[in-house]
């Protein structure tokens, strides 16, 4: 690119020097052909000087294009670093941590247990931190409103499904039942049993909010959320720190009788 540069100024020069004529120049070239010859060499050289033009024209734009490439391997890199894929499923590495549904509505931050309670008795989609992760590195914990919400995780990624838990689990094959100890972290002041985290999948146990005035629960379990169809109960996958293998708990929604004002974890997976 720096030769091409290099013979651009070249040419520049040259045409500049050709033009600059002492009279007694210009009387010599008027003699015979001379002239003609001159404007000859003069055309010549502009067209050798388009040439190179063009073929830096072209130089830019191969190097505008392996940028572009490079960026796009840099995306896909950072997107990789981003998810796995476990048996046919791909997981997001982190709990989902948005502040809004994908259609840019503001979910209400309801930390406090007065603004919980009032946020599912009047059916507002909530989230909170837990405060024992009070940056909310580790995700936030969404309210039953805002985990049956279609909207709630990002485009192209949704809540899992039983299927995609199963398709999970089958990946693990005659080790499915030590489950847990390949999906926790290892970190020993999180669990008392840590795992393998073989996907880097960081699952601490941080518990959930509870639906009464315990408020908080933590320190050997992690709920998170898996999607059921209507609004008839919430289900929960739990890994739990006395035992390796993943359980299954399901509470039935009755709004008169049961009281579903959890806050619970989501771990999204992406959408084929």
């Amino acid at each position: 690119m720096r030769y091409s540069v290099f013979i651009l100024c070249f040419y520049s020069m040259t045409i500049w020097a050709q033009t600059q004529r002492s009279p007694d120049e210009l009387k010599l070239l008027k003699k015979g052909d001379l002239w003609q010859k001159e404007i000859r060499k003069l055309d010549s050289t502009v067209v050798d000087l388009e040439r190179h033009n063009n073929s830096l024209n072209r130089e830019l734009i191969d190097l505008k294009t392996k940028n572009n490439n490079l960026k796009n391997e840099n995306n896909k890199l950072s997107e990789s670093k981003k998810e796995v894929n476990i048996g046919g499923v791909v997981w997001s590495k982190e709990n989902l941590k948005v502040k809004t549904l994908n259609d840019s509505t503001a979910l209400f931050c309801a930390q406090s247990r007065a603004d919980w309670d009032r946020c599912y008795l009047e059916k507002i989609p909530a989230y909170c931190i837990h405060p024992k992760d009070s940056s909310g590195d580790f995700g936030y914990l969404y309210n039953i409103h805002a985990l049956k919400s279609p909207k709630l995780s990002p485009n192209g990624w949704g809540i899992p499904t039983e299927n995609a838990i199963e398709k999970t689990i089958l990946a693990f094959g005659n080790q499915k039942e030590n489950i847990g100890q390949f999906l926790k972290s290892k970190d020993s002041s999180d669990w008392h049993k840590p795992g393998l985290d073989l996907f880097d999948l960081n699952i601490r146990p941080l518990g959930l909010r509870n639906s009464d005035l315990s408020e908080w629960y933590f320190n050997d379990k992690i709920y998170l959320y898996i999607e059921t169809n209507g609004m008839e109960s919430i289900t929960f996958r739990q890994l739990n720190d006395y035992s390796d293998k993943l359980s299954l708990i399901k509470r039935n929604i009755d709004l008169i009788n049961t009281n579903t004002n959890y806050g619970v974890y989501v771990r999204c997976v992406k959408i084929n």
